[in-house]
């Protein structure tokens, strides 16, 4: 793990995660399966459906995929 990812993970270890969390450009979903560790559901967007496609492969029950362009 790179400094800035551990800094990243302390911070959301912090962070009270309790209800629904939107994860924007969520890409391979790495932050993405730290948000929904601990929140109730996650809602993961990004434009590329081959990213999404890594995060359903993470098996997160807690996650919902949606493919935007979010520009």
């Amino acid at each position: 793990m790179r400094p800035v990812e551990g800094e990243i993970s302390k911070l959301l270890s912090e962070l009270p995660l309790d209800g629904h969390v939107l994860d924007m450009a969520c890409g391979t979903g790495y932050w993405t399966a730290q948000l929904a560790s601990r929140a109730s559901t996650v809602t993961a967007l990004d434009g590329s459906k081959p990213m999404l496609e890594q995060i359903a492969h993470r098996g997160l029950s807690n996650v919902n995929t949606v493919h935007a362009d979010l520009f």
